[in-house]
């Protein structure tokens, strides 16, 4: 195995104790060992800081940074400053990687001569590790058309960062959004655009860890506004740029507009539901689903069309204050036939007028 190829790992840290030491144990002692580990202590309130530094002091390879708390988006971009490698990757902290990751990965971008290399991952929720994700039945190349339409879809390849390595030069004047969540979103397709290709192995080589208080299961309005944001934000900069991948961009943001509506009725936040921006966003999606159904509908899976089929069937939803009933939702969607009348849909509400 040739490790003449320096590859720098960045790992944003903050309140994740009881996760951290499984992290590191799993980077150090990769069996790929031409690493520049980069651990930024964000300001974190527990240990965290305390075991960087224990684990600087074990392994020379590691450079910890200590700041004030400024957010996952700052905390990467100050790691890029510290990089030297040929290669980034991105490692959360609350998560774990196989110990032959990068040495795939490695392997994989140099015989391929692609851009970026990527690899599937399992989810894992109170120490069961679940099925992969969308695995490849072997190595597989797509180009940068593939790559970004398959990056609208967000199955075979999905909007993280983490479980990809990349050629540095990819990440020039792109920095993560400041203070934003949902930062790899904002971030992601405009380095993508950059590619040639992208190969993903066949193997599952990521942890990604599901715990409770992490940010994408600490749902908020802002979380919500970041999400839109981003989204509508590249739906727009796609629709100007990129006219052959209409279809992919318009999937995109009709799933969006169905996650932040499910969202919004988890928080039972109705002011954000008669809100002007998502009124538009609405309109659009109506519009969308007029224009498009078949062919967007043809490209989800059972759920999101049942998702997307309740939400287009609420044609009187902002004259109403609507509280959502999840065990008449529940009793919908668990119906053999995805067909969803007018009638099923308005049963399934409480609504006030």
């Amino acid at each position: 195995m040739k490790e003449n190829v320096l590859v720098s790992i960045i790992v944003p840290i903050y309140k994740v104790e009881n996760y951290l030491e499984k992290c590191l144990e799993s980077i150090i002692t990769q069996t790929y060992k031409n690493l520049q580990i980069i651990l930024i202590d964000d300001g974190s309130p527990d240990g965290c800081g305390k075991i960087c530094d224990e684990y600087a002091i074990k392994d020379p390879r590691i450079i910890v940074i200590h700041q004030k708390n400024k957010g996952l988006s700052a905390a990467r971009n100050v790691g890029f400053e510290k990089v030297q490698g040929k290669y980034i990757g991105f490692v959360d902290s609350d998560d774990y990687i196989a110990e032959d990751m990068y040495e795939s990965l490695v392997d994989a971008i140099e015989k391929y001569n692609t851009d970026i290399s990527m690899c599937s991952y399992y989810k894992v929720e109170n120490n069961i590790v679940a099925k992969a994700e969308y695995p490849e039945i072997k190595d597989r190349v797509y180009s940068k058309n593939e790559a970004l339409k398959e990056l609208l879809l967000d199955h075979k390849i999905q909007n993280y960062v983490w479980n990809k390595l990349y050629k540095r030069d990819l990440f020039a004047n792109i920095k993560f959004p400041d203070g934003k969540e949902f930062e790899d979103i904002a971030t992601i397709f405009y380095v993508f655009e950059r590619i040639n290709s992208i190969v993903k192995i066949s193997q599952t080589k990521y942890f990604y860890v599901m715990r409770p208080e992490s940010i994408v299961n600490d749902l908020t309005r802002k979380t919500i506004n970041n999400y839109l944001e981003f989204n509508i934000k590249r739906y727009l900069y796609i629709d100007k740029k990129y006219p052959n991948l209409k279809l992919y961009n318009d999937y995109n943001l009709v799933v969006s507009t169905v996650q932040a509506f499910y969202d919004a009725i988890n928080l039972k936040d109705a002011e954000f539901l008669r809100s002007s921006n998502f009124k538009k966003l609405y309109t659009k999606f109506k519009s969308l689903i007029k224009k498009e159904g078949s062919s967007l509908l043809s490209l989800m899976d059972d759920e999101s069309k049942m998702k997307t089929c309740t939400l287009a069937y609420n044609i009187d939803y902002f004259k109403k204050l609507v509280i959502y009933d999840q065990n008449l939702h529940n009793a919908i969607k668990n119906k053999k036939s995805l067909k969803i009348i007018k009638n099923d849909f308005n049963v399934s509400l409480k609504v006030d007028i």
